[in-house]
């Protein structure tokens, strides 16, 4: 539906709709695993979240830029919950939080973890950034089975999806 709905005044109606499913889930999951919880809560936390936060919920973007600020100074963060915030923090986020994303997928060497990055790179909202992203996902930065993954991630953006398409177009 997002895909679908994207560039419409529907959008909006979705994003709401989302709100209202996903905002109260992800405050009540919270943000750190619980003792003697089930695999699919700890599933399902990253999923609301994520959903939540890109819908617009401020509560949980707020946190996300909190935890966001906790993983760049290297302090332990729940690997189930980065994708998401990774995710929120691109969707919401600009040219300062695209280089701290870049940079932190060059120093990083476990490849879950650019993974989690590179598919959050295709979340900005910004048409220059998601041009760099194509770029970068054609350089020496990323090893070649990965380079499908951060163009799809850019496809898979609703609203920018031409710059995928004019992109491949030209390889």
């Amino acid at each position: 539906l997002e895909q679908l709905l994207a560039k419409t005044p529907t959008k909006e109606k979705l994003n709401k709709l989302s709100l209202g499913l996903f905002s109260p889930l992800a405050h009540k999951l919270g943000w750190d695993k619980k003792i003697n919880e089930s695999h699919t809560d700890a599933l399902l936390r990253s999923l609301a979240i994520s959903r939540a936060g890109r819908a617009g919920d401020q509560k949980i973007i707020t946190e996300a830029k909190k935890v966001f600020t906790q993983m760049l100074k290297n302090q332990k963060i729940n690997p189930d919950i980065r994708g998401a915030v990774y995710s929120i923090i691109a969707t919401h986020g600009g040219e300062k939080e695209y280089k701290i994303l870049i940079e932190k997928y060059k120093k990083e060497t476990l490849h879950e973890e650019k993974n989690r990055i590179g598919g959050a790179l295709g979340d900005f909202q910004n048409t220059k950034l998601l041009e760099q992203t194509c770029e970068f996902a054609m350089s020496s930065h990323v090893r070649i089975q990965d380079t499908v993954g951060i163009l799809s991630s850019v496809g898979a953006n609703s609203l920018e999806r031409d710059i995928w398409w004019k992109f491949i177009s030209k390889i």
